[in-house]
């Protein structure tokens, strides 16, 4: 029997210097940053305004930009949904240096009810620069 090697687990933290952004960023009972260790695999754990992050070095690296990514647009006073933070997580793991600010505030088309209509992933985006 053959075992696979151990994937070595790395924590790293992360401060948050705004307190009603960081509070943004966790959500209503921390329900954001619950949907990010699942979508990313990693472990999060909340102390003031610190988060640790445990996990694999790829999962960790990935759960890293989301948040700091994410919080950027709570300082920037966007409202952030549970499907953004979804969606944020599959972009990212498809391209890991892409800015999802340039993703997320593309807008397509405004109806005159609802939400505006926005590319939901990188080759969206990429489809919607080719269009124009």
């Amino acid at each position: 029997m053959s075992q696979e090697p151990a994937r070595e687990l790395r924590r790293d933290k992360l401060t948050f210097d705004d307190a009603e952004s960081f509070r943004a960023l966790c959500g209503e009972q921390n329900q954001r940053l619950k949907l990010i260790e699942r979508q990313a695999g990693v472990s999060l754990h909340v102390r003031g305004n610190e988060i640790t992050i445990e996990g694999d070095a790829p999962s960790v690296e990935l759960a890293r930009g989301a948040l700091t990514q994410l919080y950027g647009f709570a300082r920037r006073g966007s409202a952030l949904g549970s499907d953004d933070v979804v969606r944020a997580i599959k972009v990212l793991k498809t391209d890991r240096n892409v800015e999802l600010r340039d993703i997320f505030s593309d807008t397509v088309l405004v109806p005159r009810r609802g939400r505006p209509i926005a590319p939901k992933g990188l080759s969206q985006k990429r489809y919607i620069d080719a269009v124009r």
